[in-house]
């Protein structure tokens, strides 16, 4: 981790080009989400109308709510071309379920799409 020192009063650092020691300011990411976006760039290459790329985003959501990751259901129903995506208020309606930490209301919201 690096360490960071302040400068003397009134004078600004330049930043600092080089990257971090570690990967601490990279998003953390499991192996599972990681093969579960590869399986879904890998289905969305193939095509497919809007009932497919919802039916897909909605396996998806429920995987991650089958592991507890609520914030990534509600990410995974507003993925897609800007074409397929939902409307930005239905979104939102889900990103409450998430700070509610309810999961059943999360999965009710995600069920919910047509």
């Amino acid at each position: 981790m690096k360490h960071v020192q302040l400068p003397p009063d009134g004078e600004v650092l330049p930043l600092d080009p080089t990257p971090a020691d570690d990967d601490s300011l990279l998003p953390h990411r499991s192996v599972a989400a990681m093969a579960r976006a590869r399986r879904c760039l890998h289905r969305s290459m193939d095509g497919g109308g809007r009932d497919e790329h919802l039916e897909r985003c909605k396996e998806r959501a429920r995987e991650y709510l089958d592991a507890g990751e609520l914030s990534n259901a509600v990410a995974s129903m507003g993925s897609g071309p800007p074409e397929l995506k939902p409307n930005p208020h239905l979104l939102l309606l889900g990103t409450m379920r998430v700070l509610d930490g309810d999961p059943a209301a999360v999965r009710t919201w995600v069920e919910g799409f047509r």
